[in-house]
């Protein structure tokens, strides 16, 4: 299993690099390069427009957010 800032490095090649990235999402390469290099993950309101982007599922980008299975991806997993 990869880790969220492995699945945002994948997202990231999928989308064609980091500028290609942010052009689908209308945000600027810097705000791709701050998840990647400050942040580690893709910040909440993002993690769908990513998935749409590059076909990364949400459940890898964001983990504690997305339950792993594919039925239930739409769904915010459980509070602990």
């Amino acid at each position: 299993m990869e880790t969220p800032l492995q699945a945002l490095q994948t997202a990231v090649e999928r989308a064609g690099g980091q500028s290609a990235l942010a052009r689908k999402l209308g945000c600027s390469q810097p705000t791709v390069w701050y998840w990647l290099n400050k942040l580690g993950h893709v910040p909440a309101e993002n993690v769908v427009a990513v998935e749409a982007a590059s076909g990364v599922s949400r459940s890898n980008l964001r983990p504690d957010l997305y339950r792993a299975d594919h039925d239930l991806d739409s769904q915010p997993a459980e509070a602990a």
